[in-house]
């Protein structure tokens, strides 16, 4: 059996920057250090954007940076500086095949076109260059730039040859989201590459932010965006427009399916056929979604959950949401058959992400 990690993660690092043209070395990000030159640079960032030492500035706002290597991962593997070490970590947790997302482009709000299709064009660089000789264990999800579609669409292609085996589309971009026709072209070429769209958990909206609970557990706050751009697959749709496409919906756990699928069918009051109904929502939009390895799986059966979940354990991230014993927690359940836990270890990823 292969199993395979639907969802993990590296952080983005100065060795990714690297990769940025010499004709857009103005739009490199800026590690923000406690060096007079830096503090100077912050004199124009914007209020909100809490940059300090550690973070990236982009433009006029800070992201997240690694600056260290967390506990629990070797060093080098949460940046891809060593990926023999994140492999030789992969074996120890069980795992055959990652499929690694990025971290910044969740929820970069720039204002740059040029910036973002700068960004975007240096991660493609990069991950082929991590990946290129490793594809049996390293595979990638290609982001986008949504402020530049025909640069994106110029760049899937080398990206599927380099290793990429998903592209990235934001739950919400600025005043966007997945079923704007702005993405029309990305979704025709994904049919034609055989790509699938994977929209995972984050968003790249100011406005949205202002929602975020200050101070306490936000796990509405973080997973309603991508409910909502699966509800914008089924009621909007586009795979029906797009038959060809399989649509993932990866880091928010499986627990808002029931829940989409009973309202996807049941919009204006309950109908004595839901049940029916409900169960063919993921497969008839040939929707998957990720999940973690303690869910209740009997729960999701009703849904076609066997056929469509897959896990992910968010490796190379260090929030409440990581899961690096994921495989090793799911065989040792009892309650699920050898072949419930194939389909959500290896089958479900394999179709999903065209590795079968």
């Amino acid at each position: 059996m292969t199993t395979i990690d639907a969802d993990a993660h590296v952080f983005e690092s100065t060795a990714t920057w690297s990769h940025i043209s010499a004709r857009d070395a103005a739009h490199r990000p800026i590690l923000i250090t406690t060096d007079a030159t830096d503090i100077e640079k912050l004199k124009g960032a914007d209020a909100n954007t809490k940059a300090r030492p550690g973070r990236w500035l982009i433009g006029q706002q800070a992201y997240h940076a690694l600056t260290i290597d967390a506990a629990g991962y070797p060093k080098g593997a949460q940046s891809a500086a060593d990926p023999d070490a994140r492999i030789a970590h992969m074996d120890r947790l069980g795992v055959d095949i990652q499929v690694i997302y990025p971290t910044l482009f969740f929820g970069l709000i720039t204002d740059s076109t040029d910036a973002e299709r700068a960004l975007v064009e240096a991660y493609h660089r990069w991950m082929a260059d991590v990946c290129k000789s490793r594809q049996g264990r390293l595979r990638w999800v290609a982001p986008i730039s949504p402020k530049n579609i025909d640069a994106s669409c110029a760049l899937l292609g080398a990206a599927k040859e380099a290793g990429a085996v998903g592209i990235l589309i934001p739950t919400i971009d600025l005043d966007q989201h997945i079923g704007s026709r702005l993405y029309d072209p990305i979704y025709r070429l994904a049919q034609e590459l055989d790509l699938p769209i994977c929209i995972h958990l984050g968003h790249a909206s100011a406005i949205y932010r202002l929602l975020r609970p200050e101070g306490v557990a936000n796990a509405m706050y973080v997973t309603a965006p991508l409910t909502i751009a699966c509800e914008a697959v089924i009621k909007m749709g586009l795979a029906t427009r797009f038959p060809k496409i399989r649509w993932g919906f990866i880091e928010g756990s499986a627990a808002w399916v029931p829940y989409l699928c009973y309202r996807a069918v049941t919009q204006y009051g309950a109908m004595e056929s839901w049940r029916v109904r409900a169960a063919e929502v993921l497969a008839r939009n040939n929707i998957y979604v990720s999940c973690e390895a303690y869910e209740d799986f009997a729960s999701y059966a009703a849904y076609g959950g066997d056929n469509y979940l897959m896990i992910g354990t968010d490796y190379g991230h260090t929030d409440p949401g990581v899961e690096l014993g994921a495989f090793q927690a799911l065989a040792g359940r009892n309650d699920l058959s050898p072949d419930q836990k194939r389909k959500l270890t290896e089958t479900n990823a394999a179709r999903f992400y065209g590795l079968s």
